[in-house]
């Protein structure tokens, strides 16, 4: 149905939907979302964006930058909600402490990463970037090369 984007993205325009509490876009993330990774665990992806959403909107430093959601590229704050659900996905656990303190005082970190873990351990099944795709497709196609296969 909605294939034209990867989990990375979904969880991009998923956080500025509900940012601006556009449900039509919500919507369509949700969608996607049941795709990609699946109904289950996009259900637990979508309720995770809301919470993390509503906890940065009460508990940020400041007004975080959130781009339109259909734009391509990020704003700098997206980078480092994305950076950081990264490094908690990688188990960099001190160095996602470091990057939420970007987005919110140190008190509120601790909440911050509890409301990212669910899309954290996500994430470790499933891709979060396009790109990392095309690295797999072309790490294949040397590998068989090496084995003979081409």
């Amino acid at each position: 149905m909605l294939r034209d984007c990867g989990f990375g993205r979904s969880v991009v325009r998923g956080l500025r939907a509900a940012w601006r509490r556009d449900a039509a876009r919500r919507q369509a993330v949700q969608d996607q979302l049941r795709e990609n990774p699946g109904r289950a665990e996009g259900r637990v992806a979508d309720w995770s964006l809301d919470r993390i959403a509503e906890y940065l909107r009460r508990e940020s430093r400041r007004r975080v930058g959130f781009g339109p959601v259909e734009a391509c590229d990020l704003t700098g704050d997206e980078r480092h909600i994305m950076s950081l659900l990264e490094d908690l996905r990688d188990g960099r656990e001190r160095r996602a402490e470091m990057t939420a303190l970007w987005l919110v005082k140190p008190p509120r970190i601790a909440g911050l990463l509890d409301r990212m873990r669910p899309l954290a351990d996500i994430a470790n099944r499933h891709d979060m970037t396009d790109a990392e795709l095309h690295r797999q497709s072309a790490r294949a196609i040397v590998e068989a090369h090496q084995h003979g296969a081409l």
